[in-house]
This record gives structure tokens, sequence and C-alpha cells, in this order.
């Protein structure tokens, strides 16, 4: 029983270690590296955006699975809907980016796991299309644990108005 405590008390101080925020900002430095190299215009942050993608995050999280449609919630069911359903704005288009990642149980920072979630959503055709793909203007992410916390999420949306 000692050291399941230990246990339990090393994991959650590991826990700590992971800054969201600064994952979140270095994501979205990298991503708009990304965009420049490819001769697009840089995104900008939507905060509407930024809502639907931890909704979505949050949502794929507790289920442990990557998925686009939360079929059991009507108003948030399909990436727009979740996009109308946080913003005012008016998105003629939208697309999502989704990806989980295990965490290693050393520490890890921010920058490492940044470019780690860069480079898969990079190395995936369908991921790197709505990166590089110049109509959209407009992105947010959103992060979220798994229920062990073995695993986080990230989703990227992105949108044109």
């Amino acid at each position: 029983m000692k050291s399941f405590g230990v246990l339990v008390l090393l994991f959650l101080g590991f826990q700590q270690n992971i800054d969201l925020d600064k994952i979140d900002a270095k994501l979205f430095d990298k991503i708009n590296v990304v965009r420049v190299e490819n001769k697009c215009s840089k995104l900008k942050r939507d905060e509407n955006l930024d809502k639907a993608a931890t909704n979505q995050a949050k949502y794929i999280a507790s289920k442990d699975i990557l998925e686009h449609d939360q079929n059991e919630n009507p108003k948030t069911k399909k990436n727009l809907d979740r996009v109308k359903f946080f913003s005012k704005d008016k998105y003629v288009m939208v697309a999502e980016n989704l990806l989980f990642t295990t965490i290693p149980k050393e520490t890890i920072d921010s920058e490492v796991l940044a470019e780690k979630m860069k480079s898969l959503w990079v190395k995936s055709p369908n991921h790197f299309k709505n990166i590089k793909n110049s109509e959209y203007n407009y992105t947010g992410f959103g992060f979220a644990f798994n229920e062990s916390k073995t695993k986080i999420y990230a989703v990227q949306v992105f949108g044109e108005k």
C-alpha cells in the first residue's frame, strides 16, 4: 500500500509539470511557421474556435477515442455544429484536426510535446492539408487528458469567415 501512495504522488506531481497554456502557445506558433513555409498567411486566434476545440477535446478524452462526431450531443454533433454553438460569427468553412499522444513517465517539456503534436499532424496527409489550406484564416485549440491521465488529446479547429 505504501508503494501505491508513492506512485500516486509521483504521478500527480508529474501531471502538474504539463502546462497546457505553454503547449497551446508553442503549438500555435509552430503551426503558423508551417503555414508560412507553405505560402499561407498566419492563422489568427479565435476564442470561440478555442471553445469548440476544447469541447471536442474533452469529449474525445472522456471517451478515450478519436472521433469527429459527438453522436449523443445534437447541438455539438459535428464540427460546424460546435462552431455555431460557441460562436456568433458566421464561418463559411471549418475543419478539425484531432490527435492523442501518450504522456511519458519522465518530465516532459512543453516545447517537446508541442513539436511532437505538430509533427504528427504534418506527417498525416489529411491533417497537413487542413494546416496548409490558405482559405482558413482563424483557428482555435483545445486539450484534455483521458481519465487515467496517460494520454493528452489535442484538437485544432480551423475556420474561414
